[in-house]
């Protein structure tokens, strides 16, 4: 059945007294979910060249102790970008339980789900020939209409939502250096 995932406090940007996405002063954890050809590899890439820390396809049962090692290192995990989707398997319990685990050790992670139109998904699969994480026997349209399902919760509870459809990579890397 589908997972209830809490409400949470909407993220605020930094004031002197208290960190955005972070438990320690300057610490900043954000959690990066989307479609598959959305755009959160070259999204990756940009939080990358900005110092954060990058996870990229972990297990899901493997998140928890990752935000024990953040919340337990704040000085050398001050920045982290988590990646989630659906490869980590259920991405909304995966999510459920990293935002959990982030927030019981006062670690509130900025949440940001890329997307994109359909045909722009598609046109993106058939020029860099990469199978769909969903892929089975309905076709290309069909795993992005399942996809989109099971990232709903997650994409629901997101601070930042930006489709991706007609952007290109450098004002995608615009837009999300603006929400930081």
């Amino acid at each position: 059945g589908m997972v209830k995932i809490p409400p949470v406090t909407p993220f605020r940007p930094r004031d002197d007294d208290e960190s955005p996405g972070g438990g320690e002063p300057g610490q900043h954890v954000v959690v990066l979910s989307g479609l598959s050809g959305a755009g959160k590899t070259a999204a990756t890439k940009l939080f990358e060249d900005l110092g954060y820390a990058c996870v990229d396809n972990l297990p899901g049962e493997l998140l928890p102790q990752l935000a024990d090692l953040i919340a337990s290192e704040p000085t050398r995990f001050d920045r982290v970008a988590i990646v989630l989707d659906v490869r980590a398997g259920d991405a909304t319990v995966a999510f459920a339980a990293m935002r959990g685990a982030l927030e019981g050790r006062g670690i509130r992670p900025q949440v940001f789900f890329l997307e994109a139109r359909d045909e722009s998904l598609i046109r993106r699969y058939s020029e860099t020939r990469h199978r769909h994480p969903l892929a089975g026997t309905g076709g290309i349209a069909t795993s992005i209409a399942e996809e989109r399902r099971l990232l709903a919760p997650v994409r629901a509870e997101a601070d930042v939502v930006l489709d991706t459809s007609d952007l290109s990579l450098r004002e995608l890397k615009e837009r999300i250096f603006s929400q930081l």
